[in-house]
Formats: C-alpha cells, sequence, structure tokens
C-alpha cells in the first residue's frame, strides 16, 4: 500500500506537471517565435548541464524540507513519466511523425519539465549520497542513466537530421533538405561522379490479347544467353539485340544517348520450320511504350522490363575545395562517414548508367551512442537497486 505521504507527493507532483504544461502550451505561440526550446548541439549540451549542475550545488548548500519535497522521487514521477514516454517515442520514432499528442507538450511545456526535472534529479543525488547504503548509489546511477536518456532524445531531438540531398555530376552540393523541409547545410559538400548499373537482359514473353502473360513457364531465356530457343512451340531466333536502344525512322538502333530502352529483332517459325513472322520487340520503359510481336492472332511475344539488379554510385566528398576524397555506395549499403550514415534514396532508371544526378539519403543522430549508454545505466542501476532490496 502507497504512503500517505508518498501519495500526497506524487498529487502535488502531478500538479506540478499540468500546471508546467499548461504554462508552456499557451506561453509556446509567443516564446516558440524566439526558438530559444529547439536548442541544438552545444546550446542543449550547456543547458541541462548548467541546470543538472545548479542542483547539485544547491542540494550541497541547502537543507530545505520544501526542495526535498519538490526534488523527492514521488514528486517528480508524473514529469518523469511523461518525459520518458516521450524519450521512448522518440528513441523508436525519432521523427515523432503521428504522435499528434506529443505536440501538446513539445516546445516550452517540454523545456519547462525538463528544467524542473534535471534540477529535482541534481537535488535529490547529493542528498541520497548523504545516506549510508549501496542501494543509494544504484539510484544515482538509475537517475543519471534516465537523464542521459532523456537529453539524447528529447533534449537532443534537434540535434536529428535525414535529409535528401539531390546532387549531379556539374557542381558539388552542401545542402540538404531536412523531413520538416528545412534547408540545413552539411559540414561537406558531396558530388555525384557517375553511377556503375548492371541490368538484367530482357526476356522473352508470351502475351495473351488482353496483355497478361499467358505463363511465367513461358519466360524465355535471357536474350544475353542465347539467340536461338523454343517457347510456346515456337522456334524463335534472335537476328538482333540491342541492350541500349532508341527508334528512329529506320527502326531501333544502338545508342549511347540517355533514356535507352532494350530491343530484339527476332524471327519466329512453328515446329515444321515455316516463317510466322518477323519483326522488332522492345522492352518498354516509363515514357516508351513497349512493342509487341503478334504471332498467331491470339498470343503476342514481347519483352519484359529490364530490372535494375545491382548499381553502384560513386560520389567525391568535399571538406575544401583542395581536400576531398572519392568513396562508392552499392545498392542497399550505407556509407558511414563522420558521424552520418549516407545511402543512395534513387536513381533515375531512364537514364542508366548515364544518368547525370542521384538522389542520396543523409541520416545524422548526434547522440546515438548515448542514448544506448543512457537506457543501459538505467537498467543496470535499477536491476541493482531492486535486487539489494
Amino acid at each position: 500500500m502507497v504512503d500517505v505521504n508518498k501519495g500526497k507527493e506524487f498529487l502535488s507532483g502531478l500538479g506540478i506537471t499540468i500546471v508546467l504544461l499548461f504554462l508552456g502550451y499557451i506561453s509556446n505561440p509567443v516564446l516558440g517565435q524566439f526558438s530559444w526550446f529547439k536548442l541544438m548541439w552545444p546550446s542543449n549540451a550547456y543547458f541541462v548541464s548548467i541546470i543538472f549542475a545548479l542542483g547539485i550545488v544547491i542540494g550541497l548548500l541547502s537543507s530545505s524540507t520544501f526542495l526535498r519535497q519538490l526534488a523527492s522521487f514521488w514528486t517528480m514521477l508524473a514529469s518523469i513519466v511523461v518525459l520518458f514516454l516521450g524519450a521512448i517515442y522518440l528513441y523508436v520514432f525519432p521523427l515523432k511523425d503521428g504522435l499528434s499528442i506529443y505536440h501538446y507538450i513539445d516546445g516550452v511545456g517540454i523545456q519547462l519539465l525538463m528544467v524542473y526535472v534535471f534540477f529535482g534529479i541534481g537535488f535529490a543525488i547529493i542528498q541520497g549520497l548523504s545516506a549510508k547504503g549501496g542501494r543509494t548509489w544504484f539510484t544515482a546511477l538509475s537517475y543519471v542513466g534516465l537523464l542521459l536518456f532523456i537529453f539524447s532524445t528529447v533534449g537532443g531531438q534537434h540535434d536529428y537530421y535525414k535529409m535528401k540531398m539531390l546532387t549531379g555530376t556539374d557542381r558539388a552540393i552542401f545542402n540538404g533538405v531536412n523531413y520538416d523541409k528545412a534547408i540545413y547545410r552539411t559540414p561537406f559538400a558531396i558530388k555525384f561522379l557517375n553511377i556503375v548499373m548492371q541490368d538484367e537482359p530482357a526476356k522473352l514473353i508470351v502475351v495473351a490479347d488482353d496483355g497478361s502473360m499467358v505463363s511465367d513457364s513461358l519466360l524465355g531465356p535471357s536474350l544475353g544467353e542465347s539467340l536461338l530457343f523454343s517457347i510456346n512451340n515456337w522456334k524463335v531466333e534472335v537476328e538482333s539485340y540491342l541492350p541500349k536502344a532508341i527508334l528512329t525512322d529506320s527502326g531501333y538502333v544502338e545508342s549511347s544517348k540517355l533514356n535507352t530502352i532494350q530491343a530484339a529483332l527476332i524471327n519466329v517459325s512453328d515446329a515444321s520450320g515455316d516463317s510466322l513472322v518477323n519483326g522488332w520487340l522492345s522492352s518498354g520503359m516509363n515514357d516508351h511504350r513497349p512493342r509487341l510481336l503478334n504471332v498467331d492472332g491470339r498470343n503476342s511475344l514481347g519483352l519484359n522490363l529490364p530490372l535494375t539488379t545491382n548499381y553502384i554510385a560513386k560520389i567525391r566528398v568535399f571538406e575544401t575545395v583542395t581536400n576531398y576524397t572519392d568513396y562508392e555506395i552499392k545498392q542497399d549499403e550505407v556509407l558511414k562517414l563522420k558521424g552520418w550514415s549516407i545511402a543512395v534514396a534513387g536513381i533515375d532508371e531512364r537514364y542508366g548508367s548515364q544518368t547525370p544526378v542521384v538522389d542520396l539519403l543523409l541520416i545524422f543522430d548526434r547522440w546515438i551512442e548515448l542514448k544506448y549508454i543512457g537506457f543501459a545505466l538505467l537498467l543496470i542501476g535499477l536491476f541493482f537497486r531492486i535486487k539489494r532490496k
């Protein structure tokens, strides 16, 4: 059963939490214009360190009963729960999308709670350590872990960046568009050099009149592998295969230009060897419609869309105009650079290996290690404190 004094302390703490959140909510439209609550490195580290240190100093100098009650665990519990739940959410979803209720306590309100909790825990740690017993040290360890976790998530939420950067071969870019549409400058500039792509060779397919594939089992071998094979009881001879082609007035021709397609000139004959049809097929892509070849009035031959199976993007990262390093980023891989995670977000497959631009995804979380450390200290402290009871 909860002690009566603890119950009173919790209710008073709940009242403090509600008042602080309400004050923050009504003052946020005014104070929020100055953006003092959106502290980023190093201001946020200075801010919470000064508050915590102030609590420690006052804890050393004061023995006020009022401050002891204000900084007791049961009084701070409601504020700690609000901050901890917000920290857990931001830890799992650092962009805090979809949790509309959190926006009501974001801003000034959340900073007021942090001022109260960081000051109170600083005071409580010093007061608690004056008592004897190993459990007090584990309580202090839990408090420190909690503060680190809250700071690295709630206090450091504006140190988290998830930016898109569209960079090309013409110049280096050092600006990215963040998830909140804000534009930030990165500590380096990135220039796209080129991309090496490996396209899967097109395969012959049998297409019905309604445009559907007749059967997956009727998928022929890759054109780059064989020039004479059978499909749907037809004999198909590939007279010409162009992995990169464009359509001209005189037909399909091989091209090194952008936005190419795959095309093939084929001759189809029946089982007895009599020719049925001869003509061009094309895979089609984006603004190019595929070209089919009708064989027997019911079914046609076509080429399936080529798939980009692998690519390697090459970029140049500039620290200064003359100091740069070239890197390669493989498909579905991440480049780690100075705390940043850089990956290819998208390419324009119409242009293939000659694409002039690439869309990069840049993610930076300054406090990622501190989140793990803080949460680990919190669990260790709680475990040993409970074990020693």
